[in-house]
Parts: C-alpha cells; sequence; structure tokens
C-alpha cells in the first residue's frame, strides 16, 4: 500500500517530489495567464475520483495538462494493470480512460510528474524510477495509447538519474532535471535534454562547481520567449548563510548557466517557476525549519519579494509542494499540501495586493480529495483543475475542479 508523502518525508529527506511548469506547443499552457474578471469566485467540485476500476490509477501527484479538445490529461503514481501507474486522460463529462499503463522495468514505473502534448497530440513525460537501469526514463505516448520509452537514465553513465519531467521546444527536443546522480560533486542532479532521435546530453551538472552550490533539482523547467530555461532546486551549498535553502537558475539551450538567486536557508522552493509578461518570475518554497512556505517574486533584476507567507493557522494552508499559475490581472493561484480546516490541504489565490484567499480546504471525507501536491491549471473558461495524492470516493485521490462563477 502507498504512503501518502505527508507521512513519508522530512526536510532532511524529502523524496519522489515534481511539480511543474511546461512549454505545450499547439494548446493552453498551463503557467499562460487567464482572461479572468476583477471579482472572482469559485465553486469546489470532485471531477473524477481513482480507484473506481480494477486498472484504474492511483495516487496522482502532478499537474494536469489541457488538450485541444478539452481533454484532461495526467499521470497516477501508482495503479494500472502493473500497479506501476498510468498515463490518464479526463474528458469534459468526467469520463476517464487509461491510455497507459506501465510495467516496470525495463519500462518506466512511477510517473509523478506533469505531462507535455504536441500539436498531434502525443504526449511526453517522465517516470521518476523504471528503465533499463531502474533510474528512470522519458517517455512518450501516442493519442491511440502506444507507448514509446524515448531515453533510460543510467546513473553509473554520470547522465543523471530520477527526472522532474520536461518541457518540448519548437523542434521537438525535450528538456529537464534529475534529481540526482550527473557528474557534479556530489552527484546532485542534472539538466537533460533529449533530442529526437532519442539521444541524451547533459547540459549541466549540479554540485559545488556551478558558483553558487544549487543541489537536488525536484521542479520542471520553464522556457521564456528567447529559449531560455528557468527551474529550482531545493538545495544549495554555501549560499546566505551556508544553510540548505535551494536556488532559482537561467540556463539556455546551449548549457550557459546562471545563478539568479540563493534562499540562504529561507525555504525550500520544490516547486519551479513562472514568468509574467515582464520577465518576472513567481513560485513558492515549502518553508524552512519553522516556516510553513510563502509565495514568492523575482524581479528582473534579481530582488526577491515574499508576497504571501502561509500561517498553517487558523484554516490556512501551509508547504506548498506545488507552485503557481497566473491570471490577466497577476493574480497567483495554488494548492498547500497540508494545512485548511482539516490539516488536508488548500487551495488558494494571492492577488497583487499579497492578500491571500483560501478557495477551498481539502477534507478528505465524504469523496472529497486530500492532500494536493501539485500545480493547477486553467481551462479556456477560467477554471481551475488539479488532483489530490489521496482521498476521494475511493481513498486513491482525485480530480477537482474549481468552476469560475
Amino acid at each position: 500500500m502507498k504512503i501518502p508523502i505527508k507521512h513519508q518525508i522530512s526536510i532532511s529527506g524529502l523524496c519522489r517530489l515534481a511539480a511543474n511548469a511546461a512549454l505545450v506547443l499547439g494548446v493552453l499552457l498551463p503557467s499562460m495567464i487567464a482572461n479572468q474578471s476583477a471579482a472572482q469566485t469559485y465553486t469546489y467540485s470532485v471531477a473524477y475520483s481513482f480507484g473506481a476500476a480494477a486498472n484504474d490509477g492511483s495516487y496522482p501527484m502532478a499537474r494536469l495538462v489541457l488538450g485541444a479538445q478539452g481533454n484532461l490529461y495526467g499521470t497516477t503514481s501508482g495503479g494500472g494493470t502493473f500497479d506501476h501507474g498510468t498515463v490518464f486522460k479526463l474528458g469534459a463529462t468526467g469520463s476517464e480512460t487509461v491510455m497507459y499503463s506501465f510495467a516496470g522495468s525495463p519500462d518506466g514505473e512511477s510517473p509523478n510528474t506533469s505531462l507535455v502534448i504536441d500539436g498531434q497530440g502525443n504526449l511526453y513525460g517522465t517516470t521518476g524510477s523504471g528503465g533499463i537501469r531502474l533510474q528512470g526514463t522519458v517517455f512518450k505516448v501516442n493519442p491511440t495509447g502506444s507507448e514509446t520509452v524515448l531515453y533510460s537514465f543510467e546513473k553509473a553513465t554520470k547522465n543523471g538519474a530520477t527526472p522532474n519531467g520536461v518541457v518540448r521546444d519548437e523542434q521537438g527536443n525535450l528538456y529537464g532535471t534529475t534529481h540526482r546522480g550527473g557528474d557534479g560533486s556530489p552527484a546532485a542532479g542534472t539538466v537533460f535534454k533529449v533530442d529526437t532521435a532519442g539521444d541524451e546530453t547533459v547540459l549541466y551538472d549540479f554540485g559545488d562547481n556551478d558558483g553558487g552550490g544549487g543541489l537536488y533539482p525536484r521542479s520542471n523547467l520553464v522556457f521564456d520567449a528567447q529559449g531560455n530555461l528557468y527551474g529550482t532546486t531545493a538545495y544549495e551549498i554555501g549560499g546566505k548563510t551556508g544553510d540548505p535553502g535551494g536556488t532559482i537558475f537561467r540556463i539556455d539551450e546551449t548549457g550557459n548557466y546562471a545563478l539568479l538567486y540563493t534562499f540562504g536557508g529561507v525555504g525550500y522552493p520544490l516547486a519551479g517557476v513562472v514568468l509574467d509578461a515582464q520577465g518576472n518570475l513567481y513560485g513558492t518554497t515549502y518553508g524552512g525549519s519553522g516556516d510553513p512556505g510563502t509565495v514568492y517574486k523575482l524581479d528582473t533584476n534579481g530582488n526577491l519579494t515574499v508576497l504571501y507567507s502561509f500561517t498553517g493557522k487558523k484554516g490556512d494552508g501551509k508547504h506548498p509542494y506545488g507552485g503557481v499559475v497566473i491570471d490577466s490581472q497577476g493574480n497567483l493561484y495554488g494548492t498547500t499540501y497540508e494545512g485548511g480546516t482539516a490539516d488536508n490541504g488548500t487551495a488558494y489565490k494571492v492577488d497583487t495586493s499579497g492578500k491571500e484567499t483560501v478557495l477551498h480546504s481539502f477534507t478528505g471525507a465524504n469523496g472529497d480529495g486530500a492532500l494536493p501536491h501539485g500545480d493547477l491549471v486553467f481551462d479556456a473558461a477560467g477554471n481551475l483543475y488539479g488532483t489530490t495524492e489521496i482521498g476521494g470516493a475511493n481513498s486513491q485521490g482525485s480530480v477537482f475542479k474549481l468552476t469560475l462563477q
């Protein structure tokens, strides 16, 4: 039986996390600025509960992706025919289809990161384990549910291990980070590229050699308009205080790297970042010692502003694993993994003045979800969708919807 992350990890021993933003060609971006009215209210509902059939997926941990016809696509870290996770499709009426069940090595297993989709409806993603050397894979699933392993990671070759998801450029190349492996000291992860022929190139090795000590990235990358990639690491060496705290970085498609910010022990950025039209970056921190976490902004001059600090008290959320999405007014939306009225997480909004509104407190009771892990995604009408790791009618996770009123 899978044990939720809430009961598995501490700050000193985080495992199997991912989040984040992705470039999607021909469809709505999860980080796209949605056109929203100034006054907004949302109605919460459970769109789907996993575990409804014997081969259904279970325990989704990643952001959903929206297809051209309004279908939602995602992964579950467990369940499926072989109990190694699935790729699924959820139709507009709430009908779910398991598109692919992972079989384990040499196939992938335990996909816990988000997908990207191309203009033909092919889906691309990563698995945290499985593959030839059990270090994870990059895969493709076509619209009919046929899967291809594009690349298997092999830690012994210093090419990285435990990938965190991918983004895709206009030529079809895939870019991502690995949580472990590489040629750094310590072997604290990589930035990689997998081209259309399935060949992998390590663009950057994290460790002491990166000029700021970024270690162990846990999230997706995101493109800007010039083709630069932005991401975070969950830990750092050195930095402002000498304590682990994480970094924000930029890297181009040829591997030129720049350290943009070190947190210096104040917060752990487990999620990736999103950009606004001016090039400012937004994200979340899980929180440092005794800190329930924050929502932050990093401007183009490298100045970081904490927009909101979670309290974990009086129904407020705490410990966001996922990042944020942004609407046309600059409001930010996300989830916290814990906190809320039942300590099972929240969905929230932070407006441009830094005021936070809890949109929903997850209970895990009466069919409600619990422990939301990934980012939210907008649809064309401004509604928000997300997943919970557990809860739902079958206690194996859910897809939820926040309907814009």
